[in-house]
């Protein structure tokens, strides 16, 4: 269990592009905030509390669009009130030359098959909701975390 902590906070990870990920940008530094999270804390105050996500999940999905650019990430799963959609669409700006294809999965519906068609990337869930990383550049890896 401690291993399994430890490791879900990045910890013991090798791979430099993944422990940043990991630690940069799905687990926030708690004394840094980001500039939209008082609006996305406002628009999800507001939404219906009956299938609305986690703060924590909205907030990390806000970091994930501002790290590689809202363009560049799909959205998949249920988004019944729109607070990830949102989300993105803050995550303002510039569109970067990449080729790496991120996919959020709001929930796990679909998650299985995603990983399963990669052949090259990394991808990270907390059997709640994941992100993957399609990239050549990046070896085939699959990391359970603690988001």
């Amino acid at each position: 269990m401690i291993k399994r902590w430890w490791r879900g906070r990045g910890f013991g990870v090798h791979s430099p592009f993944a422990f940043r990920f990991i630690t940069e940008t799905l687990h926030c530094p708690a004394p840094y905030g980001y500039y939209a999270y008082e609006e996305l804390r406002r628009l999800w105050h507001e939404a219906p509390r009956h299938g609305r996500m986690p703060l924590r999940r909205l907030l990390a999905i806000y970091r994930v669009g501002v790290r590689f650019a809202p363009d560049a990430v799909e959205l998949r799963g249920s988004d019944p009130h729109g607070l990830a959609t949102a989300a993105l669409h803050m995550a303002a700006g510039k569109q970067r030359n990449s080729t790496r294809r991120v996919t959020v999965h709001c929930d796990m519906a679909g998650w299985d098959e995603s990983v399963a068609a990669m052949t090259c990337g990394m991808s990270f869930t907390n059997r709640r909701w994941g992100v993957t990383v399609a990239d050549e550049q990046l070896p085939l890896q699959h990391f359970e975390v603690q988001i």
